[in-house]
């Protein structure tokens, strides 16, 4: 019937609009967790930047998935066809335990952001409690040595960060090709920053 036909358009639009309200949730949390870095403040010009950017590209594709969808409902409502029985018939080809599934991997990713806040916050502790104890003894100069515990900070940061985007997305088998980009990204970026981390570490032990 026509209103059946109605009220599942339009509950596929509620459905892009959920979507892209729990990616907005989740990029607050994301840049939330900036704030506990020990070089927010230094950079949170450019945190800002970026934020305002993210959301300006998740704006934007939410508006093309949304007319996409309001498109297709138009077209079959249109056309005379069937919305509830294409819906349906999508429905019946979601293999069992699907949703439990999925379920589970959202609980192991809420737990892994929630480690990686603590884990962040210990660790920056630490390094900042070295940091000063260096400095106060005044056995190398303090430039040096805090650009040593930027180096150590950064590559703890994003090699985190990088692991933590490749177990998400090694989670869902139609995101493994996009989780092998992350792990080539993890390795990559992590013997770099070693590197320059090493190299920070030497400068500072022979200008004593």
């Amino acid at each position: 019937m026509l209103y059946e036909e109605i009220l599942t358009a339009s509950l596929l639009l509620f459905a892009v609009l959920g979507f892209f309200v729990a990616l907005r949730l989740h990029y607050r949390f994301a840049f939330g967790l900036l704030k506990n870095t020990e070089d927010y403040e230094t950079k949170k010009h450019k945190i800002k930047k970026i934020e305002s950017f993210s959301f300006f590209a998740l704006n934007i594709l939410f508006v093309i998935a949304f007319m996409a969808v309001f498109s297709l409902d138009a077209y079959y409502l249109y056309e005379g066809y069937s919305l509830e029985e294409m819906v349906i018939d999508l429905w019946h080809k979601i293999p069992q335990g699907f949703w439990l599934e999925l379920l589970f991997k959202l609980i192991r990713v809420a737990i892994m952001i929630i480690l990686m806040k603590i884990v962040f916050k210990f660790t920056y502790k630490l390094l900042k409690q070295k940091e000063k104890k260096l400095i106060l003894k005044q056995c190398y100069k303090e430039e040096l040595v805090k650009l040593f515990f930027l180096r150590v900070k950064n590559t703890i940061k994003y090699t985190f960060v990088l692991g933590v985007m490749y177990r998400i997305t090694h989670f869902f088998s139609f995101l493994e090709e996009v989780s092998y980009i992350f792990l080539v990204a993890l390795i990559g970026f992590f013997l770099f920053a070693f590197g320059v981390s090493i190299q920070a570490y030497f400068e500072m032990k022979k200008r004593v």
